[in-house]
């Protein structure tokens, strides 16, 4: 498998996962499995929060086409024989209600990365540095 170079995407879901670490740490001691189990589930909580607007637009779209689809179907039918005219008449309907196809689709592309980011700062936990701003596969910390 490539190495691919993940730090754009691991620094600042660790940099989260370390605020929530500190903020809970001064409460319950910054060695205390309790603490690091709630920084996990506020940087889930967080990454949730952040990524609602992209939710919410994805959302949305696939219910403006649950709303198209007698429509769709109708237009499959009127022109089987002839795909041209079907895409020509489904982006003319597709602009008379503003829908855009490709609003269902990225939002879900925004969203991947911060869970790749999420996944690999989950992943390094077992590593035995003192540093939380560790690269994703590295066993030691990287310099800044």
């Amino acid at each position: 498998m490539p190495d691919f170079n993940l730090n754009w995407i691991y620094y600042p879901v660790s940099g989260i996962l370390w605020f929530w670490h500190k903020v809970f740490g001064y409460a319950f001691g910054s060695s205390n499995g309790l603490t690091w189990a709630l920084s996990v589930v506020f940087l889930v909580f967080t990454l949730r929060v952040l990524l609602y607007y992209p939710f919410v637009k994805q959302v949305r779209t696939t219910r403006q086409m649950q709303e198209l689809q007698p429509q769709i179907k109708e237009l499959q039918t009127k022109y089987k024989n002839d795909r041209q005219r079907m895409g020509l008449e489904m982006q003319k309907l597709q602009r008379e209600h503003g829908f855009n196809p490709l609003m269902g689709c990225l939002p879900v592309l925004a969203q991947a990365p911060v869970f790749i980011g999420l996944y690999h700062v989950l992943r390094s936990f077992n590593r035995t540095t003192s540093s939380p701003f560790s690269a994703p596969g590295s066993s030691a910390p990287l310099s800044r």
